[in-house]
């Protein structure tokens, strides 16, 4: 058997259960331990290693299923979703989905938590931004032809208000009123530290577009309906700044 052959093998049967039966012709007995049951500890440590970092990655997901339907409840999820990225934390990228096409609707109901607790590890890990942008840096001339660049620790979900509102709540506190609404929400990280606030819809729709590289009047004119649009721009724009979303106001290219 080939060198390539062997690793598929090995892989195979730490991801299987039953395992391959052609394990015992290429890996041998050692001591007191069959093939197999030396092939178990490795695949013992790499399901309890994943369950782990599951449990670390969405903390208030698994308060909120406990303990151990949190456990049978990822285990078929790795099942489902084997791990595609060589980090840990991104081993979840599938588990909201996963969760809202459960039949048990106390866990679907959870699945926005998930993408939420899944949106936060994304931020984190995040590239750090190369330049944060600051109000001195627009040019008034280009400006509303230009572009943003944002932060790569930016992100804009769509969920449900009570995942939010799990989230924020402590483990000891009630869970709170189901609310099935669909609010924007934006989730970004600003130096070390993780925030997340659900935005107006007009405030929605212009980082949306600036997430596309839209131009500066395009975003704008998602204020277009408010009493004081003008107010209301810049208010959004200063508060982008205050929290970092803008990396650089990018010029348009020249005609």
């Amino acid at each position: 058997m080939k060198l390539a052959e062997l690793q598929g093998l090995f892989w195979r049967s730490v991801r299987f259960d039953p395992m391959p039966p052609e394990l015992e012709e290429h890996f041998l007995d050692q001591g007191a331990l069959a093939a197999r049951a030396r092939m178990k500890l490795y695949q013992d440590g790499y399901w309890f290693r994943q369950v782990d970092a599951l449990f670390e990655c969405f903390p208030r997901l698994a308060d909120a299923l406990g303990a151990e339907v949190f456990t049978r409840t990822v285990c078929r999820y790795l099942t489902e979703h084997p791990s595609r990225a060589p980090m840990l934390e991104r081993l979840g990228a599938q588990l909201g989905p996963f969760l809202a096409r459960q039949q048990d609707p106390a866990v679907a109901a959870l699945a926005h938590l998930a993408s939420l607790e899944h949106a936060r590890m994304e931020v984190l890990i995040a590239p750090q931004p190369r330049a944060i942008a600051a109000a001195s840096d627009i040019d008034p001339e280009t400006f509303a032809l230009a572009s943003i660049e944002p932060s790569p620790a930016l992100q804009l979900l769509r969920l449900r208000r009570d995942a939010v509102s799990r989230w924020e709540a402590s483990c000891a506190a009630s869970a709170p009123a189901l609310d099935n609404a669909l609010a924007p929400v934006a989730v970004w990280r600003k130096g070390h530290t993780l925030h997340q606030q659900i935005l107006d819809e007009d405030e929605a729709q212009a980082l949306d577009l600036a997430l596309r590289q839209a131009s500066i009047a395009e975003i704008f004119d998602c204020f277009a309906e408010h009493p004081t649009p003008e107010r209301r721009a810049f208010q959004a724009l200063t508060a982008w700044l205050q929290r970092h979303w803008i990396c650089s106001f990018l010029t348009p290219p020249s005609p």
